[in-house]
Order: structure tokens, then C-alpha cells, then sequence
């Protein structure tokens, strides 16, 4: 299996084999020559993309109390709960992405879908039926990541003045930093009360959706209505321009969703681990996921990013392997590589979606595929771990079949490096360290005519 291929992102010419000129200020991106008072902020749209995710992990420890209490404690509505709102977003994330508005006036478009978003958080703690909570799950799914795409490819977008691997990096985090503290407060405000995180998610989802409205009605006439930001009419599909990124998010989604559920029923079972010191694992892979993603990818500004890709995808599939056979001693080892090689593929991965529109793909529809892919990883990922739990498991061996999970994430992911090989090869050809001399030096050109101008 191979994939086209593209040359690598590049903001100097020099990458496309032109002799390189003399160090000149880097002209601004058309639609970012606005006064200096009106330019978008990477700053903003990065707590807009912390705010956007904060709700999607704060209501997880609300869920089991609102299903206890209102719906009967129903453990089948409870995973539908946590399932329909990956598959509303992987539908309705590329569909958004493609409508004319959303190149014209993003953040007019993240309002209405933010506003959506707060709709579906205040019906799920309702006391509707379980059915209507459910399809309220499914349309809050669809808003959130779609919001959040858009978004992501407003940081990409501004990247294009302080650098693709600073601006991704920074919103990457706002992601992951906002997932990680999500939880933690999730666990203070379920003390108030079962529907308070719920109402917490919607009036986080109600301040994006204003700040959304403001900077759109606030900017000026080139920003608010933009002509042609990218190309409006079809282009190359994106799942042939970035078939390797985006089904490296699959894969690194597939792996999540195989492993969060089965490492700790293992980690019980097993090692009769507590609930605290499992928390503490998680915690040696999340955290450094979300510290790392930044340096990650910067670092891509250094050494080719496909080698980043493909090293840190075999290291990933590694700790995943050794999850199931390492002793409990070496547990939280394992998970802090797990975390730190998997911020590094998420990073890349991002990278690679903020350049798409040099393959002739918009930033946005890029991302909203990024994103698609990574919630039908997460289902998938959860379905294959507990049918190859299922169907593997042993009595008289309690391992097996959460070990069978864990090699079934590894696997995926030296499945992906397999079939990526041709692709990872010819991208690590044209990502030669000359070009990135040449690349990284015009990035910092232009993040000076930024910080000047």
C-alpha cells in the first residue's frame, strides 16, 4: 500500500529547488494585513481551543450519577452516552468543514456551533427520556468537534506568520491541557452536585460561542468577510493529500480507546493496584502528553518530521506491547514513554493537517478529517479491545485477555508503520536537514515581521 506524495511544508522557496534569496521581512498573509490592533491573537485562539475542549472530560465524572439517578443506572445508555458523541462529530466535523461560510467568517460559524454545544450540554442534564438525552449527546458530539476543528485550522492559518510547529503546538496543548484538567475539576464540582458539571460545560460552551460572536462582529470588513482564504470549489480529496497523518490519527486514537478501559480493569485484576495508584499511572502518560506536544512540535523545525512520525509510532507500539508482561515496578516507565511518544505523533500529525493547503486541501477541512478520524479510532479502539478481551479471555489466567487489548493497540500501530513505509521513505527524502535549515530560518523571519509590523 502506498499513499501519493507531496513535498514537505515549507515557507521558503528554497524547499521547491529555488536558489535562496537574500534574507528579506516576510510579507504577511493577505488576510492578516489588518492594523496591528485587529490581527487575530494565537494566544486567543488558543484558550478559545482550551475553553472549546475543558467540557468534553469535566462531565466524565458526572456520568455514572446522572445515569444512576435519572435513567435508571442503565449501563448500556451509559456507553451508548460516551459512544454517539464520537460519531455525530465524525460525521458532522467534514460536512461543516465544507460549507462556504466556514472559509468566509470562521468564527461567526464556531459562535452558532458553540451555542449548539451548550444546547446539547444543558438537554443531557435534563430529565428527558433517556432516548432524547441520548440523541442530545449525538448533536452536542457533532457542534463540539466541529467547533474545535475550525478552530484548530484558525491556529493553523496564523501559522503561516509565526510558524506551523509553534502554532500547532500551542493549540495542541490547549487540547490535551484542557482534556487533562477537565477530569480533575470534572471530580470537584460532581461533589456540588451530579448536574453541576453539565451546567459548568454549557456555560463554558456559551462564553466560545460569545468571544466567537464579538471577534466576528469586530473585525474588520477583509477579516469578517474573506474572499477567498483558500479554494471554495472541490479540490484533491483530503484522504488522498494526508491519507498517512490522518489515519495515524485513527491509529493513535484506536490505541487510546483500546487501552484506557483495559489497563485499568488489568492494573485490578492483575497487580491489585488501588483505584489512586492507577490514577497515578494515567497520570505518567497524560501528563507528559500534554506537556510534551509543544516541544514535539517544535522539534519537527529540526529534525525531519517523518522520522519523528515513524520513530515515535515504533517506541508507542512498544510500551503498549510491554504494558501487559512489564512488572508493576515498571509501570510508570512505561506509561511516561506511552505519553511522551504518543504527544510526539499527535504532534506531527497536526503539523502535517496545518499544511494541507499546499497539497490543495483547505486548513480546515484537513483538520475536520484529523479530527473525524480520531473519534472513529476511539470507538473502534474501544470495540476491538473488549471483543479481543472477550474473546481471549481465561479463567485460569486473568491476563490474558487485557493483554490480548494491549498487543491489539501495538499492532495497529506497526500496521500503520508498514503501510505507511513508502510514504514515511519519501518524506524523510524530501525533509532533508539542508531544507530544514532553510525552512526553520524563514520561520523565524517571519515570527520577527510578526512581532515588528
Amino acid at each position: 500500500m502506498s499513499w501519493p506524495i507531496r513535498s514537505r511544508a515549507s515557507e521558503s522557496a528554497v524547499e521547491f529547488g529555488q536558489p535562496a534569496a537574500a534574507p528579506a521581512r516576510a510579507p504577511l498573509a493577505p488576510e492578516l494585513q489588518t492594523s496591528p490592533s485587529m490581527r487575530p491573537s494565537l494566544g486567543t485562539v488558543a484558550v478559545l481551543v482550551f475553553l472549546q475542549m475543558l467540557p468534553a472530560t469535566l462531565i466524565v465524572p458526572a456520568i455514572r450519577p446522572l445515569f444512576a439517578g435519572w435513567h435508571a443506572g442503565s449501563e448500556g445508555a451509559m456507553h451508548a452516552f460516551m459512544g454517539l458523541n464520537m460519531l455525530g462529530a465524525a460525521i458532522a466535523a467534514p460536512l461543516v468543514s465544507r460549507l462556504r461560510v466556514a472559509a468566509r467568517a470562521p468564527f461567526a460559524v464556531v459562535a452558532v456551533l458553540a451555542a449548539l454545544d451548550a444546547l446539547g450540554w444543558w438537554l443531557c442534564s435534563s430529565t428527558l427520556p433517556t432516548s432524547v438525552v441520548l440523541c442530545a449527546r449525538t448533536l452536542e458530539g457533532a457542534a463540539h468537534v466541529a467547533a474545535t476543528s475550525l478552530l484548530m485550522a484558525e491556529a493553523a492559518r496564523l501559522g503561516r506568520v509565526c510558524g506551523v510547529a509553534h502554532a500547532m503546538g500551542l493549540a495542541g496543548a490547549a487540547v490535551l491541557l484542557a482534556i487533562a484538567a477537565g477530569s480533575a475539576l470534572g471530580g470537584l464540582l460532581v461533589r456540588i452536585g451530579p448536574l453541576v458539571p453539565f451546567r459548568a460545560a454549557a456555560a463554558l460552551s456559551v462564553l466560545v460561542a460569545i468571544d466567537a460572536a464579538v471577534r466576528h462582529l469586530r473585525a474588520p470588513a477583509p477579516e469578517r468577510e474573506r474572499t477567498a482564504p483558500e479554494p471554495s470549489r472541490p479540490g484533491p480529496s483530503p484522504l488522498r493529500v494526508l491519507a498517512a497523518p490522518i489515519s495515524a490519527a485513527f491509529v493513535a486514537r484506536f490505541t487510546v480507546g483500546a487501552v484506557v478501559v483495559s489497563f485499568a480493569l488489568f492494573a485490578h485484576k492483575v497487580h491489585r493496584i488501588s483505584d489512586a495508584r492507577v490514577g497515578f499511572l494515567f497520570a505518567c502518560m497524560t501528563v507528559p502528553f500534554a506537556l510534551l506536544v509543544y516541544p514535539a512540535s517544535r522539534l519537527g523545525d529540526y529534525v525531519p518530521r517523518s522520522a519523528l512520525l515513524g520513530g515515535s509510532a515504533l517506541l508507542y507500539a512498544v510500551a503498549l506491547a510491554a504494558l501487559g508482561f512489564a512488572p508493576p515496578g515498571l509501570l510508570p516507565l512505561v506509561m511516561l514513554l506511552a505519553g511522551t511518544t504518543s504527544a510526539a505523533l499527535f504532534a506531527v500529525v497536526l503539523c502535517y493537517a496545518a499544511t494541507a493547503s499546499e497539497g490543495g486541501v483547505p486548513r480546515r477541512l484537513a483538520m475536520a478529517w484529523v479530527n473525524a478520524a480520531g473519534c472513529l479510532g476511539m470507538i473502534s479502539g474501544t470495540a476491538a479491545a473488549g471483543l479481543g478481551s472477550a474473546l481471549l479471555k481465561d479463567p485460569a489466567d486473568p491476563a490474558r485477555g487485557h493483554r490480548a487489548a494491549f498487543l491489539i493497540a501495538a499492532a495497529s500501530l506497526l500496521t500503520w508503520l508498514f503501510a505507511a513505509r513508502k510514504w514515511l521513505a519519501a518524506r524523510y527524502r524530501a525533509e532533508s536537514p539542508s531544507k530544514l535549515g532553510a525552512s526553520r530560518s524563514s520561520a523565524l523571519l517571519g515570527s520577527g515581521t510578526q512581532r515588528t509590523q
